[in-house]
């Protein structure tokens, strides 16, 4: 048995550890790599941790972007326009 795509098992991860409340000290167990001494998010685990990173509100992945509702607010409506006025693509 399988999943018809890996996006589901990654998505599934990530809704499992947040609606059983696992401590985000124990996620940083399971996604980071403890063989480093300056530990690293493990390859495979990338886009499940992009899930959580959408999913819980502590925990957030090398960003730059502010976590201030208004900014980010900001930063959607300009992308939006920019898409309407075709200087984005997809």
């Amino acid at each position: 048995m399988g999943w018809a795509h890996q996006t589901y098992a990654e998505f599934l991860s990530a809704w499992y550890l947040t609606q059983h409340e696992i401590p985000l000290t124990q996620i940083k167990e399971l996604i980071f790599s403890s063989e480093d001494p300056d530990p690293k998010l493990i390859p495979q685990l990338h886009e499940t941790a992009a899930w959580l990173a959408s999913i819980r509100t502590d925990v957030l992945l090398r960003s730059d972007v502010s976590t201030d509702a208004n900014v980010r607010s900001s930063i959607v409506d300009n992308l939006l326009t920019q898409y309407e006025e075709e200087k984005l693509w997809e």
